[in-house]
């Protein structure tokens, strides 16, 4: 191969740009006689790259003890296997953990972690032990002197074939899925360590206490009082929720920093990927409501690392007229807290589904992966590729892992086989057009990340606000701009300068009634430059805390809401307009305001307006 950067958004070797065209291979789960046959298919298939967790659980069955050349067990053999794709000519994604998922027992952490360090699993608010096993607290010091170990027994052996060093790895996926089993089971981290790391966010914000309870309307002494909540969410003043979630953006970022840190005091400088669980199961379709949330929740990660890939996941099952439409959206997420200049991938992209239901047709296949390179993708990995048999001990869903894969556990190809090589087909004989395409948006989102930051909220609010996120902006918007012919990208209001944001020839934002003071003077300040800004559905009039907060209501002339719309149709010349519920009607101060209205009703009052 040879040496590995990141330039214009491409992978490049050599300087020269890869598009990555990648399959889930994983050896541990096909016998070592059939591994030939399984990477001849790949090449077949036209893929460049194959990708496998490297199990912790695999290779090590107590502490202290590795087998990573086949000493033990022959199918531990990983080393032959890295001789096998060196030899094949075909690059390697290694996922190195320390957590896998995957399928495997205890997302593939070994039992003799939770049998000798049973500190590391998490506790609730109470202090009761999670009764899921696998969910441990990253930032635990004896975790990470486990991390620190495996790694050194398995780094060494990547080291070697590093595509500098004219071998198959190309890329590094630190950890996997980081944080999703904790969002999934509403558990966030409550240790002495999480509390600390917690009250040292809020003393480099606020700087003082008083401050802060001046803000929250608190009578703490010191900040060394202050704990984590319980996540009932209540809108009662005191509380600091939307600081808490903000926290644990820092905190998953921190724990991948260290990770990080591990992989280059071992000698390993390549790019490193982190996969983001995108896509939520509904039975027969996968949608991506919950990807927004999600993939907000790593957007700190590129402080501390910067030569990071962000990998999406597509398991959208069947695709079709319903959630086609998600693709773009989980894309244009990614490329918001993607730093310039990087690529962006699907860590994994849907080739495959674990159970036999729902039948996956090549259409799907086809779409999923059409559609998603057309996105703006600049590399996909298809989980799974091949798939295969669990070893004793190691099967989180029994022994059963075909995974209606493009080549199955027996060896076979599947029918949507043939989609992925001809589109394989179509992207080596593109060469560099394909990698350098650039997607061109039309529209600007504007998105409020605090709307996001709902992972480990419980209670009627965060459960009305994610009913409107799905239904306003990711059902609503986001799908009838794509359905119009249309593409967006996102725009994070937060984290985006104002000069950046004055480069911008519209912007149009999801807004609900509150909204802090420092993104409302932004937005207002690109009203009065003149700029062009679409708010939808309402118009912020209070700020996080709760505090009257109407700087944008007022710069816009509005000076009172006549009613709110429920399920009503709304008139403008010449046709109608049927919007879902929860719209406000605004009147205004003044006639002839510089506000001209989007949308009329035959009052002359408005529900949607831009700055003209």
């Amino acid at each position: 191969m040879g040496k590995i950067g990141l330039d214009a958004s491409s992978l490049t070797v050599d300087k020269k740009p890869l598009f990555v065209y990648s399959g889930e291979i994983h050896y541990f789960r096909i016998r070592k006689k059939d591994w030939p046959d399984r990477i001849r298919k790949a090449k077949k298939a036209n893929l460049n790259t194959v990708s496998s967790y490297i199990p912790w659980r695999w290779h090590s069955p107590d502490q202290g003890q590795y087998d990573l050349s086949g000493q033990t067990c022959r199918e531990r053999d990983l080393v032959s296997y890295l001789e096998l794709l060196k030899k094949e000519k075909v690059n390697f994604i290694a996922r190195i953990g320390p957590v896998s998922n995957g399928e495997i027992i205890n997302d593939g952490l070994p039992d003799w972690i939770f049998r000798k360090h049973p500190e590391i699993r998490l506790k609730d608010y109470a202090g009761r032990t999670n009764p899921y096993s696998a969910l441990i607290d990253y930032h635990h010091p004896e975790f990470h002197k486990l991390i620190k170990e495996w790694y050194s027994r398995l780094i060494p052996v990547l080291r070697k074939y590093l595509a500098d060093q004219g071998g198959p790895v190309i890329l590094i996926q630190l950890d996997n899925e980081i944080s999703m089993l904790n969002w999934l089971t509403k558990s966030p981290t409550y240790t002495d360590f999480s509390d600390s790391l917690f009250r040292e966010h809020l003393r480099k914000k606020y700087a003082d206490i008083r401050t802060f309870n001046k803000v929250f309307v608190t009578e703490y002494a010191s900040f060394d009082q202050i704990k984590q909540p319980d996540g009932r969410f209540e809108l009662n003043r005191g509380e600091f929720y939307f600081e808490w979630e903000e926290y644990y953006r820092e905190f998953y970022a921190l724990y991948y920093k260290k990770l990080y840190g591990y992989l280059h005091e071992l000698g390993i400088s390549l790019p490193v990927i982190a996969n983001i669980p995108q896509i939520y199961d509904y039975d027969v379709k996968g949608r991506g409501n919950m990807g927004i949330m999600t993939t907000c929740m790593f957007k700190r990660f590129s402080r501390h690392v910067k030569d990071i890939i962000f990998g999406g996941a597509y398991q959208y099952r069947r695709v079709d007229y319903e959630n086609f439409t998600d693709i773009t959206a989980m894309g244009e997420i990614v490329r918001m807290i993607t730093p310039e200049g990087n690529p962006m991938i699907c860590a994994e992209m849907q080739t495959g589904i674990m159970f036999d239901r729902p039948v996956l047709y090549p259409s799907d296949v086809e779409l999923n992966i059409k559609t998603s390179i057309g996105s703006g993708l600049n590399g996909i990995n298809m989980y799974m590729f091949a798939g295969g048999e669990n070893p004793p001990d190691m099967g989180g869903f029994g022994s059963f892992h075909n995974w209606q894969s493009s080549v199955g556990a027996d060896g076979r190809t599947a029918p949507h086989y043939e989609p992925v090589k001809e589109i394989g087909g179509f992207i080596k004989g593109s060469g560099d057009l394909i990698t350098r395409s650039v997607n061109v948006c039309e529209i600007n989102i504007g998105l409020y990340t605090p709307y996001y930051q709902t992972e480990y909220l419980k209670g009627e609010f965060p459960d009305e606000l994610m009913k409107r996120r799905d239904t306003k902006l990711f059902d609503g918007l986001l799908r009838l701009i794509r359905l119009a012919g249309l593409n967006y990208r996102f725009i994070d209001l937060k984290e985006t300068s104002p000069e950046k944001l004055r480069e911008l020839d519209n912007l149009w934002v999801f807004s609900l009634e509150f909204m802090d003071k420092e993104t409302q003077e932004k937005l207002l300040q690109l009203i009065q430059d003149g700029k062009k800004v679409f708010f939808y559905p309402v118009v912020p009039d209070h700020d996080l805390n709760h505090d009257s907060c109407d700087l944008l209501r007022k710069a816009l002339g509005i000076d009172k809401i006549a009613h709110r719309l429920g399920a009503n149709r709304v008139k403008r010349p010449g046709d109608g307009y049927l919007y879902y519920g929860g719209h406000e009607i605004f009147t205004f101060e003044t006639a002839g305001s510089r506000n001209r209205p989007l949308f009329l009703n035959e009052q002359d009052q408005v529900t949607c307006f831009v700055s003209s």
